[in-house]
């Protein structure tokens, strides 16, 4: 149903925290196509309803009923708030915007949209985490008295790095890799002092999310990496920082995932150097 003209947001942050807020009350539909307009914002901004339609395997109606639900007369003005987001925080993405408006397509095989495609999430990565979000995952991971980190599937190439530029730094990091389906025996080793450092993306591993809930249960820091405010890991994080990764013809790639656990790691070390790093309470 429509939501009353008060309720609309304004920007795209109130956009998304509004999905969120609205989510357990949506279709099954309805929640499918919250999750992709979400993970694709820049598909959502430059392309037309019918597109974004076929892509989202949908019918255009539905993305309507979508906006709609949001409190929008219509899909064309949901979709002003993510084109406001491009034009906003990436200037060079207006010119973008009118090619494709004016029905041109850049040429390149598949290596040269990936690396723009990339890019684009690099960019966006670097626009829209909050320092001090990123700030508080260095913090905790510099005084922890043990790293854990979870993860599976796309994620855990993430996870390998992070253990590798932590043991690097000298932190005590293990990977909880559920080797053997021991999981539960690994998360019985969590201790006062510990913080589990997750990472997970759709669809999300419920063993991370099992881990997540072992940890909040003692009580335990939570940093997490997840790309959607409708992430279950999302809630948990104590911070959460959220990536968008590229992708071309369904194939995500983890490009700025890596970026941001490579910045992470540097974060943690410059507070290591500075002497900084406390364990926690």
């Amino acid at each position: 149903m429509k939501q009353p003209p008060t309720l609309m947001p304004e920007s795209f942050s109130d956009l998304e925290q509004l999905i969120a807020a609205r989510h357990g009350g949506l279709s099954t539909r309805l929640k499918d196509i919250a999750a992709f307009v979400l993970a694709h914002p820049n598909t959502i901004a430059l392309e037309t309803v019918a597109t974004v339609a076929e892509q989202a395997r949908v019918p255009p109606s539905a993305l309507v009923r979508f906006a709609q639900a949001l409190g929008f007369d219509g899909f064309s003005d949901m979709q002003r708030l993510f084109r406001l987001r491009l034009v906003e925080q990436m200037p060079s993405y207006a010119d973008r915007l009118a090619q494709r408006e004016s029905g041109d397509a850049a040429p390149g095989d598949s290596l040269d949209r990936l690396a723009q495609a990339a890019h684009r999430a690099i960019d966006e990565l670097a626009v829209e985490t909050p320092r001090a979000d990123l700030a508080a995952a260095a913090d905790r991971l510099a005084g922890a008295r043990r790293i854990l980190i979870v993860a599976q599937r796309r994620s855990l190439p993430v996870a390998t790095y992070l253990l590798y530029g932590l043991l690097n730094l000298e932190r005590p990091v293990q990977l909880l890799d559920n080797q053997g389906g021991m999981l539960g025996q690994q998360l019985k080793t969590l201790a006062r002092g510990d913080v589990l450092l997750a990472a997970s993306y759709r669809p999300y591993a419920p063993e991370t999310l099992e881990a997540v809930r072992a940890a909040e249960a003692q009580g335990l820091g939570i940093v997490v990496i997840t790309d959607l405010q409708l992430s279950p890991l999302a809630a948990h994080g104590r911070p959460t920082l959220f990536v968008r990764d590229a992708e071309i013809q369904n194939v995500r790639s983890l490009s700025a995932s890596m970026c941001l656990a490579t910045s992470l790691v540097i974060e943690t070390g410059k507070r290591l150097v500075g002497g900084r790093g406390r364990r926690q309470e």
